[in-house]
């Protein structure tokens, strides 16, 4: 009969595979999209893409807003706009007028957020 530290033991073995399905299923769904894998490839970058998805229904976070907005804080600010804008050029975000003039607000594309969606379901 197993002892209470082997029970103890067999559940944590338990709930670490279950989390390390949990995230092979998300890195499966995450390399299937094409615009996951370009958010994917620094955490600074997915941390931009939350940050957009965090701010979907504010007229009034521009592009510098969603960049300093980033928590992880390890790219330069400059670095992190351009990749911003080479996903512009790519069609995954855009930006369309905000509340102010001066103002172009963040939005992710819907294929974006579906794809997004997606891994929820993974």
């Amino acid at each position: 009969m197993p002892s209470n530290a082997d029970e103890r033991l067999i559940h944590e073995q338990d709930k670490i595979q279950f989390a390390i399905d949990a995230e092979l299923g998300r890195l499966n769904t995450t390399l299937k999209s094409e615009a996951l894998r370009r958010f994917s490839r620094r955490i600074e970058y997915w941390d931009l893409l939350i940050t957009i998805l965090e701010n979907r229904g504010s007229n009034l976070i521009g592009l510098n807003d969603i960049v300093l907005q980033c928590k992880s804080g390890t790219m330069h600010p400059h670095s992190l706009t351009r990749f911003l804008r080479e996903q512009m050029s790519a069609g995954l975000i855009y930006a369309e007028e905000g509340d102010r003039r001066d103002k172009k607000v963040i939005r992710a594309s819907e294929q974006l957020i579906s794809d997004f969606l997606s891994l929820r379901r993974s």
